[in-house]
């Protein structure tokens, strides 16, 4: 298992769990130029999905904790959590997963497919939608995105 403490860098291949402890913070850059920041006591596991019409699909199985994500425009990108699935284009968005698997997501740019096996829904920039075990994702409500966002200032810097 390979660590990085302070800074530096690493790749980042299929099957690989990344995680952060309760005072760490992370920022990986992605070969297609999209940033990904983790919070404090997140995980995650990366996969990849291929499709004979779409090409490469990036997975980013959430597990726990949150994860901030800008894309410079459409990407193949999805972040799975225990309950939901947020499938990315051209956007920049805030998704948290709580211990019970509740995700809460927080579209601050662009529009995101959010899903539960009950159901999508497209999340507009500027509102918010939780998904639960068990339920459809919530109708967004317009939520306010920089307080949910404070946390990346120290990361993207």
């Amino acid at each position: 298992m390979d660590e990085v403490r302070g800074k530096g860098s690493l790749p980042l291949y299929e099957g690989d769990e990344c995680h952060t402890e309760k005072a760490s913070k992370a920022l990986i850059k992605l070969s297609d130029g999209t940033q990904v920041a983790m919070n404090a006591d997140t995980k995650f596991r990366y996969q990849t999905r291929q499709e004979r019409t779409k090409g490469t699909t990036k997975i980013f199985k959430l597990i726990l904790g949150e994860l901030w994500m800008r894309t410079l425009g459409p990407s193949q990108i999805e972040v799975e959590t225990p309950v939901a699935t947020a499938a990315i284009k051209g956007t920049e968005f805030n998704i948290k997963v709580d211990g019970e698997g509740k995700s809460t997501l927080t579209v601050i740019e662009g529009v995101v497919e959010f899903g539960t096996p009950f159901g999508t829904c497209p999340i507009p920039k500027s509102t918010q939608s939780f998904g639960e075990r068990g339920k459809r994702c919530t109708k967004p409500v317009p939520v306010d995105p920089a307080p949910v966002t404070a946390w990346i200032a120290d990361v993207t810097r």
